[in-house]
């Protein structure tokens, strides 16, 4: 049976202080962009605020006395429209991945597993960010020869993968987060709460009862 007390913990990611069998436990629910969608969030985005911008200058253009004034709202309305459009697909495209741990174990995606004493969470670069840093060599070589600027992409660069080390298994993958703040904050969390739950005793109330909102005996 599990029930919630307090957590310690506050902001992101979303962190919950639980009791699954009478054993203490933390549950750290990750909402985070993959690589994969932040480029399906960038690529909606362009697509998306390209047809509002066209949408809005056309509705401009057809008013009966158009004027500089007309097209300059029509840009700033567009230019809300997209940032909401933006907003709308960043919360509508991150991943939720619930990570349920003890002091032994980690349960992610159905699954539980072991965890190695001693060991915590550690995060590692993105496999395809080698190749794309040769690919984007290749790309910016072939637009600098053409006298072009274009902006370098450093999609997996700037992800990783969180990994926990386990008993069954050796190096299993937890989740796979997009940016370098969303990674850190994810990995020290997870390490973090191994950390308590280490030197948590068995019944969590025994801890948490003396401070405001603790558990009564």
């Amino acid at each position: 049976m599990n029930s919630e007390i307090i957590s310690p913990f506050r902001g992101l990611p979303e962190t919950r202080l639980l009791t699954v069998d009478g054993k203490p436990a933390y549950l750290v629910v990750s909402r985070e962009l993959t690589p994969e969608r932040f480029t399906a969030l960038q690529t909606l985005t362009g697509i998306g605020g390209l047809a509002i911008l066209l949408f809005m200058l056309a509705s401009a253009a057809s008013a009966p006395q158009p004027t500089g004034g007309t097209f300059l709202t029509a840009l700033i309305v567009a230019g809300v429209l997209v940032f909401l459009l933006h907003r709308a697909l960043d919360r509508l495209l991150r991943e939720r991945v619930p990570i349920l741990l003890t002091a032994e174990s980690v349960r992610v995606r159905g699954k539980e597993y072991r965890l190695k004493p001693d060991e915590g969470f550690r995060a590692v670069p993105h496999e395809h960010a080698k190749k794309e840093a040769m690919d984007e060599q290749f790309r910016l070589r072939k637009a600098q020869a053409a006298g072009k600027v274009v902006r370098e992409k450093t999609t997996y660069r700037d992800s990783a993968h969180i990994l926990a080390r386990t008993m069954e298994e050796g190096y299993v993958l937890v989740l796979t987060v997009h940016g370098e703040k969303p990674t850190l904050a994810v990995q020290t969390r997870l390490n973090d709460c191994r950390e308590l739950l280490r030197g948590m005793p068995t019944q969590p109330a025994e801890q948490w009862a003396d401070q405001p909102g603790g558990i009564p005996e």
